[in-house]
């Protein structure tokens, strides 16, 4: 099995913790920042403000980039999306606009 360094570890507490639509998402983020910081503490990793914040930008700016490149290749290739759905049982019937 893979182990994770310990910014690859952070990397997951930030999108588990901050940009998670789970269960911490309707927390102010002063909480969620707070949550984040305290859990670095008790894991042994060095909480630093900025480079945190420039970790969860870069996060971010992939996610932003993959969500670009799957809906171009969707776009590019919608019969293909299409025949994948109906092999899947959904949308059977519809397109994709």
């Amino acid at each position: 099995m893979v182990e994770l360094n310990e910014r690859e570890k952070k990397i997951v507490l930030i999108k588990f913790i901050m940009h998670n639509d789970g269960p911490f998402s309707k927390l102010p983020m002063n909480v969620r920042e707070t949550m984040l910081q305290t859990t670095c503490k008790l894991l042994g990793y060095e909480y630093d403000k900025d480079a945190m914040l420039d970790l969860g930008q870069a996060v971010l700016d992939v996610q932003k980039a993959v969500n670009s490149s799957g809906e171009q290749f969707m776009k590019a290739n919608s019969a293909t999306i299409q025949d994948a759905l109906k092999h899947l049982k959904f949308g059977k019937d519809k397109k994709l606009s």
